[in-house]
């Protein structure tokens, strides 16, 4: 959360949090697949940019809950530390 400046970064953020949560590629697949059946774009083109736009929002690093994160991490550091 603290690389979030700008309101439109917070809508990406959202965004591909929501995308991760609900099965990420598949989701994008399947709303392709949706798009494609219904005839939405005239040229074939557009469902492409459309996918890769949405991989790229898919991929953006999401902050959640950030201090509990690094907590974990910082344990299982310690643990893989001291366990050899």
């Amino acid at each position: 959360m603290e690389k979030i400046k700008k309101p439109s970064e917070a809508a990406t953020a959202l965004f591909a949090r929501l995308m991760q949560q609900q099965g990420g590629q598949s989701v994008i697949d399947g709303y392709i697949a949706d798009l494609k059946a219904a005839k939405a774009f005239a040229d074939p083109k557009y469902y492409t940019r459309l996918k890769s736009d949405l991989n790229r929002v898919l991929q953006t690093p999401i902050e959640q809950g950030g201090d509990l994160i690094k907590e974990i991490e910082q344990a299982i550091e310690n643990f893989a530390q001291y366990a050899r």
